[in-house]
């Protein structure tokens, strides 16, 4: 493959997407606090 860490790209995306979905989620929850 030319470039290897294309294959890496498509889960890293995913990852970050799951990431940020749970800190939305997460800041959402305690946004009630302010």
């Amino acid at each position: 493959m030319l470039y290897p860490f294309a294959d890496s790209l498509v889960p890293l995306g995913m990852l970050l997407d799951y990431f940020f979905s749970c800190f939305n989620s997460f800041h959402d929850h305690h946004g009630n606090l302010d």
